[in-house]
C-alpha cells in the first residue's frame, strides 16, 4: 500500500443523506395524496433516488419523460406496470406483473404507469433516474 491509500476515503455517519435504507431513503416528500407518498433523495449531483408507497387499488399518474431513463425496484406488495413506447389506448393494455424483487428498466421517453392490485397492502418501490424530476 502506497501513501495515497487513505486519500479520498469518505467516512459516512448515520446522519448523512448518502447513507439510507430500503425503507427510509431519507427523502423529502414530493407528492402526497390519497394515492401515494413519493419521496426524493436528491443528494447526488446526477441521480435521484425516489421511493413510492402506493396505496391499495391505486395507480400512479401515467407519464413519460424525454431524455430520461428510469429504473424501478419493487420492494413489497403486488401490482402491475405498463411500459410502452407511447401512451396506450383501448381496453386491453398489456401489463407487466410486479412484486418484491422485480426490477423494471424504463427506456428514454417510454410511457409508464404503476398499479397496486392488492386490496389491503401497499405497493412499495424505489426508482432511480438521472437529472431533475420532470414528472
Amino acid at each position: 500500500g502506497g501513501k495515497n491509500q487513505r486519500r479520498g476515503a469518505i467516512m459516512l455517519k448515520e446522519t448523512d443523506l448518502m447513507l439510507c435504507t430500503i425503507g427510509n431513503i431519507r427523502g423529502q416528500i414530493k407528492k402526497a395524496d390519497e394515492r401515494y407518498i413519493v419521496k426524493d433523495n436528491a443528494t447526488l449531483s446526477d441521480l435521484v433516488l425516489s421511493s413510492t408507497e402506493l396505496n391499495p387499488k391505486m395507480a400512479t399518474s401515467g407519464h413519460s419523460h424525454k431524455g430520461q431513463e428510469e429504473i424501478y425496484f419493487f420492494m413489497s406488495g403486488v401490482g402491475s406496470m405498463i411500459v410502452a413506447p407511447e401512451k396506450p389506448t383501448g381496453k386491453f393494455i398489456e401489463r407487466i406483473h410486479v412484486e418484491a424483487n422485480t426490477i423494471v428498466l424504463v427506456p428514454d421517453g417510454y410511457y409508464h404507469r404503476v398499479f397496486n392490485e392488492a386490496l389491503n397492502s401497499k405497493l412499495y418501490f424505489l426508482t432511480v433516474f438521472a437529472g431533475d424530476r420532470s414528472h
